[in-house]
């Protein structure tokens, strides 16, 4: 396999390079991250898939690597839309380390009205809206928080101001651009105690970068809230201590006042079942999920975990399902998903059915996968 095919292959075939070049065999590899030899072997051939994120962070860190050197990302773009965000990206980062040229602020109500879609934006998966004026709208809030008087006006800008640095470290961190998201985060609201919104997205941070112990660190500093707690559980699972996550998952379970919090739960609990390996308990799961109380791009990570577990089960017409809806809802936040790459990469081959394969066949095109 050629460093092309490489870079926009499985995991497996990264996994399997950087292991050549650590001189390590598989079978150390395997005992060294406390893994199963045969899965590693079978996922370097293509034969298997990663769906753990805990098994991933175990690799990475015997390799002595960040996590995105064996998923890939950043990805090369695919089609406009993603090389559309891919320019954002970089024209926020010349813009924070002033290398480029000055983006110039735009008066208040605009910015507000932009900043406003944004996060719309943000709760649909659309990540090309949410790049598109990111540079323009962090300039023009930074200039507007500095010239506010004070008082509730300058509250409010303050406010939105965090919301939107959050809204671009999580997308960046997303793409694979994990420096440039550490920087906006701790540009977010300097000098002030460190608001839940900008911790929440730390903490994803953290558990992207395979650090699930630190993520712990992180989230112990204020009283956990519901977005914490269930950030918590799936740090827990992580690392390997089921039954702790299960304990908080009961227990947010218990808070959950509203359809959207229940909802969130229950799709936790398909996720946490997966990396822990109970798939099938995991597929079990899912149809306890109240998927329209979930924002589509809170339904993207849970579709893609559900539709290992069905595809592990044998049920592939499930498996398919999830990654066509998930990906005529939103695109581009599936395809920057790295194990939705795995399942596009791997899938097709196993399916009998040569339509439903070149379903996915055609979704993996799009997304650059092949």
């Amino acid at each position: 396999m050629g460093w092309s095919q490489v870079m926009v292959g499985p995991i497996g075939a990264r996994v399997a390079m950087w292991r050549g070049w650590r001189g390590l065999s598989a079978a150390a590899l395997a005992e060294a991250s406390g893994e199963e030899y045969s899965p590693i072997d079978a996922i370097e051939n293509g034969d298997e898939w990663v769906d753990r994120r805990g098994m991933l962070a175990g690799w990475a860190d015997v390799l002595r690597l960040d996590p995105v050197e064996l998923t890939g990302q950043p990805y090369p773009p695919a089609g406009a839309e993603h090389a559309a965000v891919r320019a954002a990206a970089y024209q926020l980062r010349r813009m924070l380390a002033e290398s480029g040229p000055v983006v110039e602020p735009i008066e208040m109500d605009h910015t507000i009205t932009l900043a406003d879609e944004i996060r719309l934006a943000e709760h649909r998966g659309d990540e090309l809206r949410v790049a598109q004026d990111l540079p323009s709208v962090i300039a023009s809030l930074d200039h507007l928080t500095a010239e506010a008087p004070g008082g509730a006006a300058a509250e409010r800008l303050e406010g939105v101001r965090v919301d939107i640095h959050v809204a671009a470290s999580g997308l960046l961190r997303r793409l694979g651009y994990r420096d440039l998201a550490w920087l906006l985060l701790h540009r977010a609201a300097p000098g002030r105690a460190e608001p839940v919104t900008v911790l929440a997205e730390e903490v994803r941070l953290l558990l992207d970068l395979g650090w699930p112990e630190y993520a712990l660190a992180r989230a112990a500093r204020v009283p956990a809230n519901g977005e914490l707690s269930l950030l918590m559980a799936s740090a827990h699972a992580m690392a390997g201590r089921v039954e702790f996550a299960h304990e908080l998952l009961d227990a947010c379970a218990m808070d959950a006042a509203t359809p959207p919090c229940q909802a969130a739960v229950a799709g936790l609990r398909v996720t946490v079942a997966v990396e822990t390996g109970e798939f099938e308990r995991a597929a079990l799961l899912y149809d306890d999920v109240e998927m329209d109380a979930l924002d589509p791009a809170d339904r993207v990570g849970l579709s893609v975990s559900a539709s290992s577990a069905f595809a592990r089960g044998g049920d592939m017409r499930r498996a398919v399902e999830l990654l066509v809806g998930a990906h005529e809802q939103t695109p581009l936040r599936l395809a920057l998903d790295p194990f939705a790459r795995e399942l596009l990469t791997v899938l097709p081959g196993r399916i009998t059915d040569l339509a439903v394969a070149g379903k996915l066949r055609a979704i993996a095109v799009l997304a650059g996968v092949s």
